[in-house]
């Protein structure tokens, strides 16, 4: 499994009908797992941050491929209470961060910064 996280904004249409987004969302997680994507955090699976009382809602999950994220994002896209705001992108694991670096690393001891 591959782990993503992407931020969908409020749209002003869900932003009328933000009583109904714990329900939308419940949904949005029934769907994901019928096509085997769960939260990485089960308890919290959707971080929401509000700025200028618009919902944005970042979700990080774990998928068996980018094919089926990208399957749910457009899902969730189809409807018009969400836009795609950032991602997705993705998450890595500590080993993968310092492999990263390493070859960082080596790019810029054969072609060093001007």
């Amino acid at each position: 499994m591959e782990r993503y996280q992407f931020v969908y904004r409020e749209t002003p249409t869900g932003r009328m009908k933000r009583n109904t987004h714990l329900d939308r969302r419940t949904l949005a997680l029934a769907k994901a797992a019928a096509i085997s994507i769960f939260p990485a955090n089960p308890a919290n699976p959707v971080e929401e941050t509000y700025i200028c009382d618009y919902g944005y809602y970042t979700w990080t999950v774990d998928t068996p491929s980018k094919v089926a994220l990208w399957a749910f994002i457009r899902e969730c896209l189809r409807h018009p209470n969400v836009d795609l705001f950032s991602g997705p992108i993705p998450v890595f694991t500590a080993e993968e961060e310092s492999q990263i670096e390493i070859l960082s690393a080596q790019m810029r001891k054969v072609h060093p910064d001007k």
